[in-house]
Protein backbone atom coordinates (compact mmCIF):
# COMPACT_ATOMS: atom_id res chain seq x y z
CA UNK A 1 0.00 0.00 0.00
CA UNK A 2 1.51 3.32 -0.80
CA UNK A 3 2.16 5.92 1.82
CA UNK A 4 -0.99 7.97 0.12
CA UNK A 5 -3.39 4.98 0.64
CA UNK A 6 -2.08 3.97 3.84
CA UNK A 7 -2.35 7.93 5.40
CA UNK A 8 -6.05 8.36 3.49
CA UNK A 9 -7.39 5.11 4.69
CA UNK A 10 -6.54 6.50 8.12
CA UNK A 11 -7.65 9.88 7.51
CA UNK A 12 -11.31 8.23 5.26
CA UNK A 13 -12.40 7.21 8.94
CA UNK A 14 -13.71 10.61 9.88
CA UNK A 15 -16.99 10.73 7.14
CA UNK A 16 -16.83 14.66 7.14
CA UNK A 17 -13.17 14.37 6.18
CA UNK A 18 -13.41 11.89 3.22
CA UNK A 19 -15.71 13.67 1.69
CA UNK A 20 -14.52 16.96 1.74
CA UNK A 21 -11.40 15.49 0.47
CA UNK A 22 -13.22 13.87 -2.43
CA UNK A 23 -15.08 16.72 -3.03
CA UNK A 24 -11.93 19.11 -3.59
CA UNK A 25 -10.05 15.98 -5.48
CA UNK A 26 -13.44 16.36 -7.84
CA UNK A 27 -12.93 20.06 -8.40
CA UNK A 28 -9.46 19.13 -9.04
CA UNK A 29 -10.29 16.35 -11.56
CA UNK A 30 -12.45 18.20 -13.88
CA UNK A 31 -10.64 21.40 -13.82
CA UNK A 32 -7.29 19.97 -14.53
CA UNK A 33 -9.05 17.24 -16.99
CA UNK A 34 -10.82 20.62 -19.06
CA UNK A 35 -7.39 21.92 -19.21
CA UNK A 36 -5.54 18.59 -20.53
CA UNK A 37 -8.53 17.89 -23.15
CA UNK A 38 -8.19 21.45 -24.15
CA UNK A 39 -4.12 21.33 -24.85
CA UNK A 40 -5.13 17.87 -26.17
CA UNK A 41 -6.60 19.21 -28.94
CA UNK A 42 -4.18 21.99 -28.97
CA UNK A 43 -7.33 24.49 -28.61
CA UNK A 44 -6.82 28.28 -26.77
CA UNK A 45 -9.34 29.09 -24.24
CA UNK A 46 -11.44 31.43 -26.17
CA UNK A 47 -11.60 28.57 -29.21
CA UNK A 48 -13.22 26.19 -26.43
CA UNK A 49 -15.31 28.51 -25.56
CA UNK A 50 -17.05 29.04 -28.82
CA UNK A 51 -17.44 25.45 -29.79
CA UNK A 52 -19.26 24.97 -26.57
CA UNK A 53 -21.00 27.60 -26.50
CA UNK A 54 -20.10 29.46 -23.65
CA UNK A 55 -19.24 33.13 -22.26
CA UNK A 56 -15.93 34.59 -22.46
CA UNK A 57 -13.47 33.94 -19.49
CA UNK A 58 -15.90 30.62 -18.82
CA UNK A 59 -12.66 28.01 -19.32
CA UNK A 60 -10.18 30.09 -17.56
CA UNK A 61 -12.49 29.50 -14.38
CA UNK A 62 -13.15 25.98 -15.38
CA UNK A 63 -10.06 25.30 -15.29
CA UNK A 64 -9.30 27.25 -11.86
CA UNK A 65 -9.05 23.95 -9.74
CA UNK A 66 -10.72 25.92 -6.45
CA UNK A 67 -13.51 26.48 -8.51
CA UNK A 68 -16.79 24.96 -7.20
CA UNK A 69 -19.32 26.05 -9.78
CA UNK A 70 -20.13 23.05 -11.82
CA UNK A 71 -23.09 22.64 -13.19
CA UNK A 72 -24.46 19.67 -15.68
CA UNK A 73 -25.58 21.74 -18.50
CA UNK A 74 -22.03 23.38 -18.95
CA UNK A 75 -20.27 19.77 -18.82
CA UNK A 76 -22.74 18.09 -21.21
CA UNK A 77 -21.56 20.98 -23.85
CA UNK A 78 -17.72 20.77 -22.82
CA UNK A 79 -18.43 16.88 -23.75
CA UNK A 80 -19.76 18.10 -27.24
CA UNK A 81 -17.04 20.31 -27.83
CA UNK A 82 -14.44 17.56 -26.89
CA UNK A 83 -16.53 15.16 -29.13
CA UNK A 84 -16.46 12.79 -26.32
CA UNK A 85 -19.23 11.25 -23.65
CA UNK A 86 -19.87 12.72 -20.33
CA UNK A 87 -19.82 9.95 -17.25
CA UNK A 88 -21.47 11.15 -14.36
CA UNK A 89 -21.37 8.28 -12.25
CA UNK A 90 -21.40 7.13 -8.34
CA UNK A 91 -18.45 5.24 -6.92
CA UNK A 92 -17.21 4.19 -3.78
CA UNK A 93 -14.41 5.62 -1.61
CA UNK A 94 -12.06 2.86 -2.78
CA UNK A 95 -12.03 3.76 -6.30
CA UNK A 96 -11.52 7.33 -5.54
CA UNK A 97 -8.78 6.49 -3.43
CA UNK A 98 -7.06 4.64 -6.72
CA UNK A 99 -8.01 7.51 -9.24
CA UNK A 100 -5.87 9.99 -6.48
CA UNK A 101 -3.32 7.64 -6.47
CA UNK A 102 -2.87 7.86 -10.29
CA UNK A 103 -3.87 11.23 -10.98
CA UNK A 104 -1.75 12.42 -13.78
CA UNK A 105 -2.52 13.25 -17.44
CA UNK A 106 -2.32 10.13 -18.88
CA UNK A 107 -5.58 9.33 -16.86
CA UNK A 108 -7.21 12.17 -17.56
CA UNK A 109 -6.99 12.31 -21.66
CA UNK A 110 -9.26 11.16 -23.72
CA UNK A 111 -9.88 10.63 -27.67
CA UNK A 112 -11.68 12.37 -29.69
CA UNK A 113 -14.73 10.21 -31.11
CA UNK A 114 -12.60 10.53 -34.74
CA UNK A 115 -9.83 8.69 -33.23
CA UNK A 116 -11.49 6.43 -30.86
CA UNK A 117 -10.53 2.82 -32.55
CA UNK A 118 -13.67 0.81 -31.77
CA UNK A 119 -15.37 3.32 -34.51
CA UNK A 120 -12.48 3.64 -37.03
CA UNK A 121 -13.06 2.60 -40.63
CA UNK A 122 -16.66 2.37 -39.51
CA UNK A 123 -19.64 3.34 -42.42
CA UNK A 124 -23.15 5.04 -42.12
CA UNK A 125 -25.27 2.45 -42.84
CA UNK A 126 -27.50 5.76 -43.92
CA UNK A 127 -26.07 8.42 -46.12
CA UNK A 128 -25.09 10.99 -43.32
CA UNK A 129 -27.14 13.82 -45.10
CA UNK A 130 -30.20 12.54 -44.56
CA UNK A 131 -32.22 13.41 -41.28
CA UNK A 132 -30.99 11.63 -37.57
CA UNK A 133 -34.61 10.55 -37.63
CA UNK A 134 -34.10 8.87 -40.77
CA UNK A 135 -31.05 7.12 -39.37
CA UNK A 136 -32.49 6.18 -36.21
CA UNK A 137 -35.20 4.50 -38.34
CA UNK A 138 -32.78 2.48 -40.25
CA UNK A 139 -30.68 1.39 -37.61
CA UNK A 140 -34.05 -0.24 -35.34
CA UNK A 141 -35.36 -1.75 -38.83
CA UNK A 142 -31.83 -3.32 -39.00
CA UNK A 143 -31.78 -4.50 -35.50
CA UNK A 144 -35.40 -5.82 -35.73
CA UNK A 145 -34.06 -8.04 -38.48
CA UNK A 146 -31.22 -9.07 -36.45
CA UNK A 147 -31.81 -11.83 -34.07
CA UNK A 148 -28.86 -11.19 -31.81
CA UNK A 149 -27.19 -7.66 -31.41
CA UNK A 150 -24.03 -6.75 -33.80
CA UNK A 151 -20.74 -7.34 -31.75
CA UNK A 152 -17.97 -4.66 -31.97
CA UNK A 153 -15.07 -5.87 -32.88
CA UNK A 154 -12.72 -5.41 -29.83
CA UNK A 155 -10.58 -2.12 -30.34
CA UNK A 156 -6.31 -2.52 -31.07
CA UNK A 157 -4.32 -3.05 -27.54
CA UNK A 158 -2.09 -0.65 -29.05
CA UNK A 159 -4.17 1.83 -29.27
CA UNK A 160 -6.73 1.74 -25.98
CA UNK A 161 -6.47 0.23 -22.78
CA UNK A 162 -9.36 -2.61 -21.83
CA UNK A 163 -11.77 -0.95 -19.73
CA UNK A 164 -12.60 -3.43 -16.75
CA UNK A 165 -16.54 -2.86 -15.96
CA UNK A 166 -16.73 0.17 -12.77
CA UNK A 167 -18.42 -2.89 -10.43
CA UNK A 168 -15.74 -5.45 -11.12
CA UNK A 169 -13.14 -2.50 -11.18
CA UNK A 170 -14.44 -1.05 -7.83
CA UNK A 171 -13.54 -4.44 -6.36
CA UNK A 172 -10.86 -5.42 -7.46
CA UNK A 173 -8.94 -1.41 -6.72
CA UNK A 174 -10.71 -1.92 -2.97
CA UNK A 175 -9.27 -5.28 -2.67
CA UNK A 176 -5.72 -4.13 -4.10
CA UNK A 177 -6.00 -1.26 -1.76
CA UNK A 178 -6.91 -3.33 1.83
CA UNK A 179 -4.93 -6.25 0.79
CA UNK A 180 -2.81 -6.82 4.12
Amino acid sequence: MSWLQNELTAYFQDRDVRHVYVDEFLNEWLATQIKVLREQRDLKQTQLENLAGLPQGSINKLEDVTNFEWDLLTLKKLAEAFDVPLDVSFTTFGQRLWEMENFGRSALERVPFTKDPVFLNKTCPVPIDQSPTLLLDALREELKQKKEPTQLPPPEKAQTATRVPLDRQANSVTEKLFAA
